[in-house]
């Protein structure tokens, strides 16, 4: 019989365990799925960044001036999402620190201006889109709003338990009447 030391086996079984395991992790990267291309959110959206227009069945004139105001509008949006991004980071970043309450305070208050400025924006800029209808368009535009906002107001997993924007329509109809 063939004497092996204690030592000699060990060593011999961690040998083949490391070759074991490099040949794994190179069978698994050789034959890694290919990523595919990063999709962007915007993708998703129903029928793509000129929803509106198609939806409204806008002229051509009005598919011109609409995409003027939409580039417009994103240009002077893009600022409130980036401040609103950067502050984010700053007042989460105070989680992990026994922030100054005043400072967070004034966190959130700095939030709540641009979030209010950025709701602003959105309203005048829609308000705009609206005058470009004529009146049979408007109807329809009014109506895709009311749907607009009441699916941003839905509840998701990800934003807790909402009502479902049933307090806007509420009070929308009820300052119609």
């Amino acid at each position: 019989m063939i004497s092996i030391n204690k030592s000699t086996a060990v060593w011999a079984i961690v040998i083949i365990l490391v070759v074991l395991n490099a040949a794994t992790l190179t069978s698994m990267w050789m034959h890694k799925p290919q990523l595919k291309k990063k999709v962007e959110i915007r993708d998703f959206r129903p029928g793509g960044p000129f929803f509106i227009e198609k939806k409204l069945n806008f002229t051509e004139e009005q598919a011109e001036e609409y995409r003027k105001l939409r580039t417009s509008f994103f240009e002077q949006a893009a600022p409130y999402f980036e401040k609103i991004r950067i502050n984010k980071g700053r007042l989460y970043g105070n989680l992990k620190t026994s922030g100054d309450q005043k400072d967070i305070q004034a966190l959130v208050d700095t939030l709540g201006r641009l979030h209010s400025e950025l709701e602003m924006l959105t309203f005048n800029h829609f308000k705009e889109v609206r005058n470009l209808a004529d009146s049979t368009q408007r109807v329809a535009f009014d109506s895709l709003m009311i749907n607009i906002v009441d699916r941003a107001n839905q509840p998701s997993p990800h934003r807790g338990d909402r009502d479902g924007g049933s307090h806007w329509r509420k009070s929308y109809k009820d300052d119609k009447d």
